[in-house]
């Protein structure tokens, strides 16, 4: 069955703010990994990039659990200081794959498969699972530790249809040649320090017709994760984070559009949409730290230069951020949608519990293609 997707249809859905972003070509991009020696196309030192694959890796199997919770499945939870709708990503993406089924019926329920790489605790692929009960889901990370959370949540929630695996997104190999309806990598690719071989891979996996959807953070000055990087360089000049979240995101996300169009996908486009973060009434400067850090990889670089002797980095590195935040609100600009305390509410200081919260976005995209020719 030809499969029909398109950004139309997710702007009609309000799922999208515009569609069909320009995307120039022959646009080159720092990796998401700021590792000396990688360049552009992957990286010319294998050494390095497996390295770079066992840090990330050993990073995320520390942060799992605290990921999961706090971010992953944060929009649900009413007890957080700051929690972020990345859920708003996971429907995209779900919208994506089931859109093609709406008023076709598929002519052999029961045999769609998708494939959600980097997967983490299980999104998108337990939304999508619920959202096409006769489909298999491939919940894949490269993180061991995520297994056990993927599948302790798909049996509280009833689904059935999930297979939790370990998977490198950059070497597929448990899953054939044309073996998939679909991929979707949500905030996943940036952690790939070769991220064009697994655009590659998803292409190879893909079915006839099959749909890819990627999504990554746009590049935004004065961001969360630009803000944390300028912490890490004031604490310790010339230190270098593997992970440079909104790389991929520079100039809309064209180098992965490209490599898209190179790895021999079609109708490849690029989508803008937000994702919002909802901060409690009491939540400072420091909950905004603590929630970015210890549900992520930068948690784990703040313990290892503990190791390297800097025992009050975590300190220090929350005094810098928090400075600067109150420095904005002093000058009375109101950065990630945060205000100063006496301004909170109008006319007084009313207690936290009687405030609403508040809320911020952050800006993301969504990169759409589709597998023409065998598979």
């Amino acid at each position: 069955m030809a499969l029909r997707f398109g950004s139309a249809v997710l702007v009609r859905s309000g799922l999208l703010h515009r569609s069909n972003l320009p995307a120039a070509r022959g646009v080159r991009t720092r990796l998401a990994f700021s590792t000396v020696g990688a360049t552009a196309k992957g990286g010319d030192d294998a050494a390095v990039q497996e390295e770079n694959k066992a840090k990330i890796n050993a990073a995320w199997n520390s942060s799992a659990e605290a990921y999961v919770g706090n971010v992953q499945d944060g929009a649900s939870s009413a007890s957080l200081k700051v929690s972020s709708g990345m859920n708003v990503g996971y429907k995209l993406a779900t919208r994506i794959v089931t859109s093609p089924y709406d008023k076709v019926q598929p002519k052999e329920p029961g045999k769609q498969v998708v494939l959600d790489v980097a997967s983490a605790g299980g999104e998108p692929a337990i939304t999508i699972a619920k959202a096409m009960p006769g489909a298999t889901v491939h919940a894949t990370d490269f993180a061991p530790a995520m297994m056990d959370l993927i599948r302790k949540r798909a049996a509280e929630e009833g689904v059935s249809n999930v297979v939790a695996s370990v998977a490198d997104g950059e070497a597929l190999t448990g899953f054939g040649d044309g073996s998939v309806d679909a991929v979707t990598c949500t905030w996943g690719l940036l952690f790939m320090p070769n991220w064009q071989r697994a655009i590659q891979e998803f292409s190879r996996v893909l079915k006839r017709d099959g749909v890819v959807a990627v999504t990554l953070w746009e590049r935004q000055e004065g961001s969360v994760f630009q803000r944390m990087r300028n912490v890490v360089e004031t604490l310790v000049p010339g230190f270098q984070l593997l992970i440079d979240a909104e790389a991929l995101g520079e100039d809309g996300g064209s180098a992965v559009v490209e490599e898209m169009k190179a790895a021999g996908l079609c109708d490849v486009s690029a989508s803008k949409f937000s994702v919002p973060v909802v901060l409690s009434a009491d939540a400072r400067p420091r909950d905004i730290w603590e929630h970015y850090t210890e549900s992520s990889p930068l948690g784990q670089t703040m313990s290892t230069l503990e190791k390297k002797g800097r025992t009050n980095v975590r300190q220090e590195a929350m005094d810098i951020f928090e400075d600067a935040m109150n420095k904005e609100w002093v000058e009375g600009r109101t950065p990630l949608g945060l205000q100063k305390e006496d301004d909170a509410v109008a006319g007084g200081s009313s207690p936290a519990a009687s405030r609403p919260p508040r809320i911020y976005y952050v800006r993301a995209l969504v990169v759409v293609g589709r597998k023409t020719g065998g598979g």
